[in-house]
């Protein structure tokens, strides 16, 4: 080989490798400047910022404002130590953030959540800091990319647990109270009085002094509370939902009971036998023996007076009563009570024979100075 073709060869390979190196040194100045953008790219997302945020909220949310915010809020049955309690027990799922609406464009607002509650809210804004645009150099000038890569910041926060208000509602009779977490629930609690009992609804016209309920309803509850339901003693109630208002009626006592029930064998036969229509002792004639047991001038007096036309054109040859029973009695006070009882009866009738029938009465009756009558029947 000649000299001179050695010498253009060693040139050549000379110049590609300095072309090489160009072009490496160019590639690896634009890959930095890519990475350089990537990165300032990556920073100027906010998700990463709210993601952060969150999670440290996560590990101490109570020092990060819950205390502040629960102690302006009013509390009245709960102590702030129970209240934090509630607050973290609810709180204790996984905290996410919503994207929402902010007032101020230059900020990025985030609901922050639990479950489908939201309980506060954290502002990001741009960090006015740093230079808002990248510059690069390109044909050896400086040119500015038109986007903004100023990365996130924690502007502000708010905590609003308004969310986990609750109230607490209740109806009871009206001699008996309610607690809250060991307060007794006053006057100003009260929604509602008056309320007559379900199972004493016919029987308010006979006695207006009738027991009634009370509604009391309690606001401002941080979370739940189950009230607690004392009686006229004081003793603790357990209210059953499968019962209606009867279970806050107590039984007569045995004697009262036995009283009532010797009052209703005697009338319930005589007017069992009256209004079967059997001629003889119990019928039209039998009116008098029944009133010695009902109240004169009375509802049933009156009602059985007015049947004993109808009563005389009764086809009925006998009349037998074959069992009875008083099975609840009720004191509705003042002197009142409601007996109910259930008899079974044989009748023989013309045209249709023999006839057993079970009748359930349920007798009003008035008791004064040991003088039991029969008011009405319901």
């Amino acid at each position: 080989m000649s000299y001179r073709k050695k010498r253009n060869k060693i040139i050549y390979w000379v110049l590609l490798i300095v072309y090489t190196a160009v072009l490496c040194a160019g590639a690896f100045l634009v890959l930095q400047t890519l990475w350089d953008f990537a990165d300032l790219y990556e920073k100027s997302m906010p998700d990463d910022v709210i993601d952060s945020y969150v999670s440290q909220l996560s590990t101490d949310i109570w020092e990060e404002g819950l205390a502040e915010t629960m102690s302006l809020m009013e509390h009245p049955f709960q102590s702030d130590e129970e209240c934090k309690a509630v607050v973290m027990e609810l709180l204790n799922g996984e905290i996410g953030h919503v994207r929402t609406v902010s007032s101020d464009p230059n900020l990025n607002a985030y609901s922050l959540r639990v479950g489908n509650s939201s309980f506060g809210k954290v502002y990001l804004v741009k960090d006015e800091t740093k230079n808002a645009n990248f510059n690069i150099e390109f044909l050896d000038k400086e040119v500015e990319l038109p986007w903004d890569l100023r990365p996130w910041l924690v502007h502000s926060e708010e905590f609003d647990l308004s969310g986990l208000y609750t109230s607490v509602e209740v109806t009871v009779p009206a001699t008996y109270s309610v607690q809250l977490n060991g307060i007794t629930l006053g006057p100003e609690h009260i929604v509602e009085q008056g309320i007559k009992y379900d199972s004493l609804k016919d029987f308010y016209d006979v006695n207006p002094n009738l027991p009634t309920k009370t509604t009391y309803r309690a606001e401002k509850v941080i979370g739940y509370l189950t009230p607690t339901i004392l009686d006229e003693n004081g003793n603790v109630y357990e209210i059953d939902s499968s019962r209606d208002d009867s279970q806050f009626i107590k039984p007569c006592d045995p004697e009262k009971f036995a009283r009532l029930d010797g009052f209703c064998s005697k009338f319930t036969e005589r007017y069992l036998h009256f209004i079967s229509g059997v001629m003889g002792k119990y019928s039209s004639g039998g009116y008098s023996e029944l009133t010695g047991y009902i109240m004169p001038g009375g509802d049933l007096d009156k009602r059985l007076y007015a049947a004993l036309d109808g009563l005389s054109w009764a086809h009925t040859h006998s009349f037998r009563l074959d069992s009875y029973q008083l099975v609840n009695a009720i004191d509705l006070g003042s002197g009142y009570y409601v007996c109910d009882v259930v008899a079974q009866t044989t009748t023989i009738t013309q045209g249709s024979g023999e006839n057993v029938d079970t009748t359930e009465l349920k007798i009003i009756v008035f008791e004064n100075n040991g003088d039991i009558r029969a008011l009405s029947l319901a």
